[in-house]
């Protein structure tokens, strides 16, 4: 890495994290959420506030048409990383326990890392295996292992383990278009032709399952999820994305369920020595899959160069 590229790249470490931080948030956030209303119209909501905040920002920072969104591979975002994962996520939530969630969650690095390393040439080292791994083996410390039993369960891990599978697709995706677009068009698009295919699926959940209902600590949860947890948080990973790439950037998912607990607790939840000995376990290896070898520098500066 070269003196120039070493301020670039702390700025796309602080984004993750503090994307981390927010995501971290959202666990006890959609919670009280869904009492209120069905996942589909959380996520329709939640990404129909944050189109209205970003729209406006990137029409006026871009002074741009707007054509360009109905471009196919803006499509496949939306599909991928708002429909996909955060539908499914919701869904997912609605019938598995959140130790269960998080533990599959936490192994989206991996697929993203090896996805990359499979689909865009992303070179993969010995180290940042490691750290991968280790982080993964803290997460599962703190989860505790996946728990819950039966049918139920079981139906929404898978929908757990694919949006994990969503989000891989729409960082690869976002990786690519972010050599020729910037993060502010990349993310409404995608949040765009994500509520625009969230939207039917939300009106039927409401006539055939049920109305939301929400009272005004709903409503804030909603704001929030709209303006701090999707609209600037995209921003913040689309970013770093083209900063460090896409197997370093996965990394930084792993410290989720570590800010996921430190919220828990805060909401009264209590944590046991096994789980702190896992967040540290995730830190270490957050450590270990973003550092570098002295040695290995030119590599890695040509690596993200691109």
């Amino acid at each position: 890495m070269t003196n120039s590229d070493a301020p670039a790249r702390t700025t796309a470490y602080l984004a993750l994290v503090g994307a981390a931080v927010i995501w971290g948030s959202t666990f006890v956030v959609t919670e009280l959420l869904l009492d209120q209303a069905e996942p589909f119209f959380i996520a329709t909501a939640r990404f129909g506030i944050a189109l209205g905040v970003l729209w406006p920002v990137v029409a006026w920072r871009a002074r741009k048409r707007t054509a360009g969104y109905f471009r196919p591979a803006f499509l496949a975002l939306g599909l991928l990383g708002v429909a996909g994962n955060f539908g499914l996520q919701n869904l997912g939530l609605v019938f598995t326990d959140a130790a269960d969630a998080a533990l599959i969650i936490a192994l989206t690095p991996v697929a993203i890392a090896l996805s990359a390393a499979i689909f865009l040439g992303e070179r993969l080292p010995r180290r940042r295996l490691m750290g991968i791994a280790v982080s993964i083996g803290g997460v599962a410390l703190i989860t505790g292992g996946a728990g819950g039993a039966g049918s139920a369960a079981l139906v929404g891990d898978v929908l757990i383990a694919a949006s994990t599978l969503a989000w891989a697709g729409y960082t690869l995706l976002g990786k690519r278009l972010a050599t020729t677009h910037d993060a502010g068009t990349i993310t409404t698009a995608a949040i765009s032709w994500g509520v625009a295919l969230l939207l039917p699926l939300a009106l039927v959940e409401a006539l055939v399952v049920s109305p939301p209902e929400l009272t005004f600590d709903g409503v804030a949860a909603l704001v929030y999820l709209g303006v701090a947890a999707s609209a600037a948080t995209f921003l913040l990973w689309s970013y770093a994305l083209n900063a460090v790439g896409a197997s370093v950037a996965g990394a930084f998912l792993n410290l989720i369920p570590v800010f996921g607990v430190a919220f828990a607790l805060l909401a009264g939840d209590s944590v046991t020595l096994i789980q702190l000995a896992g967040g540290a376990a995730v830190g270490f290896g957050v450590w270990l899959a973003v550092s570098q070898p002295k040695r290995a520098a030119r590599v890695t500066s040509f690596e993200h160069g691109r």
